[in-house]
C-alpha cells in the first residue's frame, strides 16, 4: 500500500442532509456556501469586502481553476494543475514561498524542493542528470520526517521516491512532518509492493551530485 492519504481517498464522513449521507467532499462545499453567505451579509453591513484570492502574506493563491470544487485525488485535471503549477518555479525560494493548499478538511498540498536524479540506465545504475525540482507534494498526516539516505532500514516515508527512471529526495514539512509527492507511483520503503528494481540505485541517488 502507499500512503495513508491514498486510503483517505476511500473514506467518507457522516454528514446529514435531509436526512441523507453526503460525503466529506460534499460537506465541505456546504459548509464553504454557508461561509460565504455569512462573509457576503458582512459585507453589505460594512460596505466593505476582503480580497479573497490572496494569502494572509499578500501573494496571491495559486489554487488552480481545475481544483474548484475538487480534490487532485478525484480529478485528474486537478492533479495535473497542481502538478504544472509548482514545476513553473526554478528556484528553490519561489517554491517553498507557495502557501499550503487545503482540500475539504483531509489533504493539505503544498510545493517543496526535491533532489531528482535521472537514471539513463537503471539497471546498471548510471545517472543521466541530478537537479533540484519544484514538486507538488501532499502531507500524509502525523508522520515524522527522516533521511532516505542516511543509510538506515526505510520504510514508506522515510525512502527515496520514484516514478519511472527518476528517483525524489523529498526535504521535511512545515513542523518536520513527511511529504509524500504527489506524482511519483512508488516508493524505496515498505514491501507492499515491493520497491521498484531502481531502488536499487539508492546509495548511487544519494551520493550524486
Amino acid at each position: 500500500m502507499r500512503g495513508a492519504h491514498l486510503l483517505g481517498r476511500h473514506l467518507r464522513t457522516p454528514c446529514l442532509s435531509s436526512g441523507k449521507p453526503m460525503t466529506a467532499l460534499l460537506c465541505a462545499r456546504h459548509m464553504v456556501l454557508a461561509q460565504s453567505v455569512l462573509l457576503l451579509a458582512f459585507a453589505c453591513q460594512t460596505g466593505t469586502t476582503e480580497n479573497t484570492d490572496e494569502s494572509t502574506d499578500g501573494m496571491s493563491s495559486w489554487m488552480p481553476s481545475e481544483c474548484a470544487n475538487e480534490t487532485p485525488f478525484s480529478n485528474p485535471e486537478c492533479h495535473d494543475a497542481l502538478v504544472a503549477a509548482c514545476h513553473e518555479h526554478r528556484s528553490e525560494p519561489s517554491c517553498i514561498a507557495q502557501e499550503t493548499l487545503v482540500f475539504g478538511q483531509d489533504f493539505e498540498v503544498l510545493c517543496t524542493w526535491a533532489k531528482v536524479v535521472t537514471f539513463s540506465e537503471p539497471a546498471t545504475c548510471t545517472v543521466a542528470s541530478v537537479q533540484g525540482r519544484c514538486e507538488v507534494a501532499v502531507i500524509p498526516g502525523a508522520v515524522t520526517c527522516g533521511d532516505p539516505c542516511d543509510g538506515g532500514e526505510p520504510y514508506i516515508y522515510d525512502a527515496l521516491q520514484v516514478e519511472g527512471n527518476e528517483t525524489f529526495a523529498v526535504p521535511c514539512g512545515p513542523s518536520g512532518v513527511a511529504l509524500e509527492l504527489l506524482s511519483p507511483s512508488a516508493s524505496c520503503g515498505g514491501d507492499i509492493p515491493p520497491p521498484p528494481e531502481i531502488c536499487t540505485c539508492t546509495k548511487v541517488a544519494c551520493e550524486a551530485e
